[in-house]
């Protein structure tokens, strides 16, 4: 069984997959991947692949964090539909 870090629960490496940091922060590799681009996360290139910065997954839930776009409510209208 592979280690597992004690504060996020992702492998133990300093560099994941979209995919793992998503599964922590609740949302889809796709929106990790914006994360990366805006500069939400830190991340690299290992080759064509992307990884993430373990420790800026850290940052994120020490800023009490747990999802990457906190749902909001939806507003709908209340009359009929035409």
């Amino acid at each position: 069984m592979k280690p597992k870090c004690k504060i996020c629960g992702c492998p133990d490496r300093p560099w994941l997959a979209p995919r793992e940091v998503a599964a922590v922060l609740g949302c889809t590799p796709h929106t990790i991947r914006n994360m990366l681009d805006d500069g939400r996360l830190d991340g690299i290139y290992l080759g064509t692949e992307r990884r993430v910065s373990h420790a800026s997954v850290h940052a994120r839930l020490a800023a009490g964090e747990r999802t990457a776009n906190p749902v909001r409510p939806v507003l709908r209208h209340a009359g009929p539909h035409w």
